[in-house]
């Protein structure tokens, strides 16, 4: 193994960037857009936007259920020995979430997600998620994440399903803020 020297067997690179509008305390729309490249499941380069509807299931201290749908638009570019080089994907997307948190430090998670390839119906991806969050700071968590993806009609010469575990430092920006000390102001 020595010899041979570094070998790449695994690469993944997602960043998405997401704007939620609330209409109320329970709904949102929601506009996201995002990159990705992962060459081991064929995918050279994906850009795509979406847009949808939120609402809060279950809005408890301790419990979250989030229900989400909406419409995917993605731009996919794949590995040079695929052919064809890219193509348009439009999939109506379901997501649905449940979070509980331990106590304050403490947060479980699972996810949902689901897209449908809307000129090719039997082309579906599923999306499974289990994390486990531990806060250090009221801004920096530490999440840790098993994902499962399957793809019913992968990219030619790929894999249906990629599994892949990952370490997450997360830092949220705009969280709440702690409580003030001293007495309450009246």
């Amino acid at each position: 193994e020595r010899a041979i020297g570094f070998e790449r067997t695994s690469q993944k690179f997602v960043t998405d960037a997401r704007y939620d509008r609330f209409l109320g305390r329970l709904n949102s729309v929601y506009m996201m857009g995002g990159w990705m490249n992962n060459p081991f499941t064929g995918y050279a380069r994906r850009l795509h936007g979406q847009s949808g509807f939120s609402r809060f299931l279950v809005a408890q201290e301790t419990h979250e259920v989030v229900g989400e749908t909406g419409f995917d638009v993605a731009h996919e570019r794949y590995v040079e020995e695929v052919e064809p080089r890219e193509d348009m994907v439009y999939a109506a997307r379901g997501y649905v979430s449940w979070t509980t948190t331990v106590d304050e430090m403490i947060q479980l998670g699972n996810s949902f997600e689901s897209f449908v390839n809307v000129e090719e119906p039997e082309d579906v991806r599923l999306i499974g998620e289990v994390s486990l969050s531990l806060r250090a700071s009221n801004v920096l968590s530490v999440k840790t994440t098993y994902l499962v993806e399957h793809e019913t009609t992968p990219i030619e010469g790929f894999r249906e399903t990629d599994q892949m575990m990952a370490l997450t430092l997360v830092a949220s920006l705009f969280g709440q803020l702690p409580e003030p000390v001293g007495p309450p102001v009246p």
